[in-house]
């Protein structure tokens, strides 16, 4: 025994064998020769009514009652032998219970998720910090001019200054210097100069560090506002933040400028006479450098003049620091396309602002070789903060983990120009000109 139904009336239970009309009660169907006729008029009437709903669902303009409502015209159609139409056969399928039975593919477009939060760690490169006017030695000594007579000249290793003697012949017993190789011979004599210095260093000096990477995070948001084929554009806009502390400990060789007068002795001995040791150097005195007064004359204008520049002759120790908090803006467009149906790239650039607030702290001494037992100190603290303004281009891969939450990587450049900072005429210079960003995040769509 099977069962058949009928939409428009109460299930029949038939036997094997047994007709249609039998099942039926013969209120719908006929027997014919060539199998069960419908009836005239009222099997058009189902085939119109099957048609409009065919339309209707092709429109997708239906709804669970107007469903029902075709399976079950289908169902009678079927019954009554009439053969679908091809133009009129909606999409059907091979399902679990036999042909020809109609499958409805029903797909709905979602809305968009048109606003996307990004939060991620943030490493900054390049963000290197240079401190300039290190150093600075001054001379310890004035040499005073190169020509001239009646004047006073003092250096770091001797001197030559006008005595007592109110004689107008260009000469002087007050002078004296401090080591023999000051000495140099002359044409057949040991005694031909005497070369007395004196050394400075200008605070010109300047040493970087970068102390990459510097860490950081960054949030931003996203809007969709359009789409051009399979490419999305909007805007976004992001704060990040990144402390960084550049030290710098190194100890700088740098420039020293030693100018050197040449005195001439004329065959004239330079040291003191017995009963003090051999190579004594002579140390004058207004009224004579030798016992009871009096000495050795020699002019008292410098013969020659020399500066120059010596290489490393300066060393400058110590320690610079800059500490910077750097909060930063960013907005501008993006445009984002996907590449299969988990991988996206996008591209995004526009305006870049950023504060930045710093301490800068340096504690330094110089010396000079030339000038033993002298040591020149520079010691400054200062605080100082300054907006930034510039631009900046990145690039964004991102990988969807499901339909609103994805993982990101970007790569991004920033330009907002040199920040600097100036304490005790010292200056620290953040290059925040040319700065490369990696981010790792994630995103959340909705």
């Amino acid at each position: 025994m099977y069962m058949k139904r009928n939409p428009l009336h109460p299930p029949q239970f038939c036997y094997p064998g047994r007709s249609a009309r039998q099942c039926y009660g013969g209120r719908l169907l006929q027997a014919s020769g060539s199998g069960f006729q419908p009836d005239g008029s009222r099997s058009i009437l189902l085939c119109v009514i099957k048609v409009i709903l065919l339309r209707s669902l092709r429109s997708l303009r239906f709804n669970s009652a107007l469903l029902a409502s075709l399976l079950s015209v289908s169902i009678v159609c079927a019954q009554s032998g009439v053969p679908p139409s091809s133009d009129l056969r909606p999409p059907t399928s091979n399902l679990a219970g036999g042909e020809g039975q109609s499958h409805i593919d029903l797909t709905t477009n979602a809305p968009s998720r048109l606003n996307r939060l990004k939060a991620g760690y943030r490493m900054g490169y390049q963000m290197s910090v240079k401190f300039k006017a290190l150093g600075g030695f001054p001379a310890q000594s004035d040499p005073g001019p190169a020509t001239g007579t009646h004047q006073d000249h003092a250096y770091d290793d001797g001197y030559v200054v006008r005595d007592t003697r109110q004689v107008n012949d260009h000469y002087t017993w007050d002078w004296g210097f401090k080591s023999s190789s000051q000495v140099q011979p002359g044409p057949g004599t040991p005694y031909g100069s005497l070369l007395l210095h004196s050394s400075s260093s200008p605070a010109t000096a300047q040493s970087r560090e970068d102390n990459d990477p510097q860490h950081g995070f960054e949030i931003s948001y996203a809007r969709q506002i359009g789409q051009i084929r399979k490419w999305r554009w909007g805007l976004e806009g992001a704060f990040n933040y990144a402390d960084l502390t550049v030290r710098d400990n190194r100890t700088l060789n740098y420039v020293q400028t030693r100018t050197t007068d040449a005195y001439a002795l004329d065959g004239l001995n330079p040291y003191q006479p017995p009963p003090a040791p051999p190579n004594t150097p002579y140390m004058g005195s207004p009224g004579g450098g030798y016992p009871g007064g009096g000495g050795p004359l020699i002019i008292d204008e410098p013969a020659s003049r020399t500066v120059e520049q010596l290489p490393g002759g300066t060393t400058i120790a110590g320690e610079r620091t800059l500490k910077a908090s750097v909060y930063g803006l960013r907005f501008g467009p993006y445009l984002e396309a996907p590449l299969g149906k988990r991988w996206a790239v996008s591209l995004s650039g526009g305006l870049a602002l950023a504060a930045v607030d710093t301490d800068f702290r340096f504690n330094e001494s110089v010396t000079i070789a030339d000038v033993p037992g002298t040591t020149v100190s520079h010691v400054g603290l200062t605080s100082h903060s300054d907006w930034m303004v510039g631009w900046y281009a990145a690039g964004t891969a991102s990988y969807a983990l499901s339909d609103s939450l994805d993982l990101f990587a970007s790569v991004q450049y920033q330009d907002v120009g040199l920040y600097k900072q100036n304490a005790n005429l010292k200056q620290a210079e953040l290059d925040l000109s040319g700065n490369i960003f990696l981010s790792l995040g994630v995103s959340f769509s909705f």
